[in-house]
Protein backbone atom coordinates (compact mmCIF):
# COMPACT_ATOMS: atom_id res chain seq x y z
CA UNK A 1 0.00 0.00 0.00
CA UNK A 2 1.47 3.07 -0.97
CA UNK A 3 1.89 6.20 1.15
CA UNK A 4 -1.09 8.15 -1.36
CA UNK A 5 -3.49 5.11 -1.02
CA UNK A 6 -3.00 4.88 2.92
CA UNK A 7 -3.81 8.53 3.47
CA UNK A 8 -6.51 8.33 1.20
CA UNK A 9 -7.83 5.22 3.01
CA UNK A 10 -7.35 7.23 6.75
CA UNK A 11 -9.64 9.88 5.00
CA UNK A 12 -12.91 8.14 4.62
CA UNK A 13 -13.20 8.43 8.09
CA UNK A 14 -15.37 10.94 9.92
CA UNK A 15 -13.05 13.19 12.62
CA UNK A 16 -14.63 11.97 15.23
CA UNK A 17 -15.34 8.63 14.94
CA UNK A 18 -12.80 6.66 16.73
CA UNK A 19 -10.23 4.96 14.70
CA UNK A 20 -7.97 3.25 17.69
CA UNK A 21 -8.66 2.02 20.79
CA UNK A 22 -6.28 0.73 23.19
CA UNK A 23 -7.56 -1.59 26.09
CA UNK A 24 -6.13 1.04 29.15
CA UNK A 25 -4.56 3.64 27.15
CA UNK A 26 -4.95 6.08 24.55
CA UNK A 27 -8.10 6.68 22.16
CA UNK A 28 -7.78 7.74 18.88
CA UNK A 29 -10.32 9.65 16.47
CA UNK A 30 -9.68 9.15 12.66
CA UNK A 31 -8.70 13.44 12.65
CA UNK A 32 -6.43 12.43 15.60
CA UNK A 33 -4.73 10.07 13.81
CA UNK A 34 -4.40 11.34 10.43
CA UNK A 35 -3.33 14.45 12.12
CA UNK A 36 -0.31 12.09 14.67
CA UNK A 37 0.23 10.44 11.66
CA UNK A 38 1.26 13.32 9.31
CA UNK A 39 3.11 14.89 11.87
CA UNK A 40 4.94 11.85 12.53
CA UNK A 41 5.52 11.83 8.74
CA UNK A 42 6.91 15.00 8.54
CA UNK A 43 9.23 14.46 11.60
CA UNK A 44 10.79 11.42 9.49
CA UNK A 45 11.39 13.61 6.50
CA UNK A 46 12.95 15.61 8.50
CA UNK A 47 15.48 13.68 9.87
CA UNK A 48 16.58 12.90 5.76
CA UNK A 49 14.49 9.78 5.52
CA UNK A 50 12.31 9.64 1.88
CA UNK A 51 10.89 7.31 -0.58
CA UNK A 52 11.93 3.50 -0.54
CA UNK A 53 13.80 4.40 3.07
CA UNK A 54 13.75 1.09 4.75
CA UNK A 55 12.53 2.53 8.46
CA UNK A 56 12.88 -0.35 11.14
CA UNK A 57 10.31 -0.39 14.13
CA UNK A 58 11.17 -1.98 17.43
CA UNK A 59 7.92 -0.87 19.06
CA UNK A 60 5.54 -2.45 21.98
CA UNK A 61 2.21 -2.84 20.90
CA UNK A 62 0.79 0.55 21.41
CA UNK A 63 -0.77 3.77 20.31
CA UNK A 64 2.36 4.98 18.78
CA UNK A 65 3.47 1.93 17.32
CA UNK A 66 0.45 2.18 15.04
CA UNK A 67 0.86 5.44 14.47
CA UNK A 68 4.80 5.15 14.05
CA UNK A 69 3.98 2.64 11.58
CA UNK A 70 1.30 4.17 9.32
CA UNK A 71 3.79 7.16 8.87
CA UNK A 72 6.85 5.60 8.24
CA UNK A 73 5.00 3.67 5.54
CA UNK A 74 3.89 6.82 4.04
CA UNK A 75 7.33 8.50 4.05
CA UNK A 76 9.30 5.05 2.81
CA UNK A 77 8.46 1.96 3.69
CA UNK A 78 8.28 0.25 7.28
CA UNK A 79 9.88 -3.13 8.63
CA UNK A 80 8.59 -3.83 11.94
CA UNK A 81 10.79 -6.22 13.95
CA UNK A 82 10.12 -8.09 17.17
CA UNK A 83 11.22 -6.54 20.33
CA UNK A 84 12.02 -10.02 21.94
CA UNK A 85 14.87 -10.56 19.21
CA UNK A 86 18.48 -10.67 20.17
CA UNK A 87 21.33 -8.65 19.74
CA UNK A 88 22.37 -11.32 17.08
CA UNK A 89 19.16 -11.27 15.08
CA UNK A 90 18.67 -7.39 15.48
CA UNK A 91 22.03 -7.15 13.72
CA UNK A 92 20.83 -9.54 10.56
CA UNK A 93 18.03 -7.90 10.21
CA UNK A 94 18.90 -4.26 10.19
CA UNK A 95 21.48 -5.41 7.24
CA UNK A 96 19.13 -7.48 5.50
CA UNK A 97 16.52 -4.81 4.97
CA UNK A 98 18.84 -2.03 4.76
CA UNK A 99 17.19 0.05 7.26
CA UNK A 100 18.54 3.58 7.28
CA UNK A 101 16.75 4.36 10.36
CA UNK A 102 16.07 2.50 13.76
CA UNK A 103 12.60 3.57 16.16
CA UNK A 104 13.00 2.52 19.39
CA UNK A 105 10.94 4.01 22.19
CA UNK A 106 13.00 6.16 24.63
CA UNK A 107 15.73 4.30 27.21
CA UNK A 108 14.63 1.03 25.57
CA UNK A 109 15.40 -1.54 22.62
CA UNK A 110 19.17 -1.88 24.37
CA UNK A 111 19.97 -4.78 21.93
CA UNK A 112 18.66 -3.54 18.93
CA UNK A 113 20.58 -0.32 19.84
CA UNK A 114 23.87 -2.38 20.40
CA UNK A 115 22.83 -4.01 16.91
CA UNK A 116 22.94 -0.70 15.04
CA UNK A 117 25.08 -0.23 11.70
CA UNK A 118 27.04 3.18 11.84
CA UNK A 119 25.30 4.21 8.88
CA UNK A 120 22.06 3.33 10.32
CA UNK A 121 19.95 6.95 12.30
CA UNK A 122 18.62 6.20 15.80
CA UNK A 123 15.52 7.83 16.88
CA UNK A 124 13.62 7.37 19.61
CA UNK A 125 10.43 7.67 20.38
CA UNK A 126 8.03 9.00 23.08
CA UNK A 127 4.81 10.72 23.97
CA UNK A 128 4.90 13.89 25.95
CA UNK A 129 2.22 14.99 28.78
CA UNK A 130 0.43 16.66 25.66
CA UNK A 131 0.06 13.50 23.87
CA UNK A 132 1.99 14.45 21.02
CA UNK A 133 4.74 12.02 20.10
CA UNK A 134 8.02 13.32 20.24
CA UNK A 135 10.81 11.73 17.78
CA UNK A 136 14.35 12.52 18.75
CA UNK A 137 17.06 11.57 16.09
CA UNK A 138 20.27 10.25 17.78
CA UNK A 139 22.24 10.12 14.52
CA UNK A 140 20.64 11.61 11.11
CA UNK A 141 20.34 9.25 8.66
CA UNK A 142 23.33 8.94 6.24
CA UNK A 143 22.73 9.02 2.06
CA UNK A 144 21.34 5.77 0.96
CA UNK A 145 24.26 3.76 -0.52
CA UNK A 146 24.43 -0.50 -1.31
CA UNK A 147 24.95 -2.47 1.60
CA UNK A 148 25.80 -6.12 1.92
CA UNK A 149 23.57 -8.54 3.14
CA UNK A 150 25.22 -11.06 6.00
CA UNK A 151 25.83 -14.43 4.66
CA UNK A 152 24.64 -16.05 8.02
CA UNK A 153 23.17 -19.46 7.39
CA UNK A 154 23.83 -21.57 10.52
CA UNK A 155 21.46 -22.27 13.25
CA UNK A 156 21.88 -20.25 16.86
CA UNK A 157 21.43 -21.64 20.03
CA UNK A 158 18.72 -19.91 20.74
CA UNK A 159 15.21 -20.94 19.00
CA UNK A 160 14.21 -19.39 16.06
CA UNK A 161 12.80 -16.29 16.90
CA UNK A 162 8.59 -15.51 16.54
CA UNK A 163 7.73 -13.79 13.31
CA UNK A 164 7.43 -10.03 13.38
CA UNK A 165 4.18 -8.14 12.84
CA UNK A 166 2.83 -8.16 9.08
CA UNK A 167 3.40 -4.93 7.10
CA UNK A 168 5.06 -3.41 4.08
CA UNK A 169 8.21 -5.63 4.90
CA UNK A 170 8.18 -8.40 7.23
CA UNK A 171 10.07 -11.56 7.54
CA UNK A 172 8.64 -15.39 7.22
CA UNK A 173 10.24 -17.40 10.55
CA UNK A 174 10.28 -21.22 10.63
CA UNK A 175 12.54 -22.20 7.61
CA UNK A 176 15.26 -24.29 7.05
CA UNK A 177 17.85 -22.16 7.61
CA UNK A 178 18.60 -18.84 10.55
CA UNK A 179 17.92 -16.14 9.45
CA UNK A 180 14.86 -16.49 7.30
CA UNK A 181 14.73 -15.30 3.81
CA UNK A 182 12.99 -12.02 3.44
CA UNK A 183 9.37 -11.75 2.48
CA UNK A 184 7.99 -8.54 0.91
CA UNK A 185 4.41 -7.86 0.93
CA UNK A 186 2.37 -5.01 -0.89
CA UNK A 187 -1.19 -6.20 0.64
CA UNK A 188 -2.18 -4.00 3.21
CA UNK A 189 -2.13 -5.24 6.46
CA UNK A 190 -5.66 -6.89 8.19
CA UNK A 191 -6.24 -4.29 10.53
CA UNK A 192 -5.90 -1.63 7.21
CA UNK A 193 -8.19 -3.52 5.29
CA UNK A 194 -10.63 -3.86 8.10
CA UNK A 195 -10.60 0.48 8.26
CA UNK A 196 -10.71 0.68 4.70
CA UNK A 197 -13.56 -1.36 4.69
CA UNK A 198 -15.60 0.37 7.28
CA UNK A 199 -14.27 3.86 6.78
CA UNK A 200 -16.08 3.25 3.19
CA UNK A 201 -19.30 1.67 4.78
CA UNK A 202 -19.76 4.76 6.77
CA UNK A 203 -19.01 6.96 3.86
CA UNK A 204 -21.53 4.66 1.67
CA UNK A 205 -23.78 4.74 4.62
CA UNK A 206 -23.77 9.14 5.07
CA UNK A 207 -23.85 9.52 1.60
CA UNK A 208 -27.24 6.53 0.90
Amino acid sequence: MSGGTLLKALEHGAAKDPALVVPGGPQLSYGQLREQVSMAADRLAQHGLGRGDRVALVLPNSAESVVLFLAAAVVGTAAPLNPAYKEEEFRFYLQDTAARALVVPRGEGEAARRALPEDVALIEARIDHHGQLVLRASTPATPAGPRRRPTVTTSPSSSTPAAPPAGPSWFRSGSATWPPRPTTSRRPTGWARRMSRSASCRSSTSTG
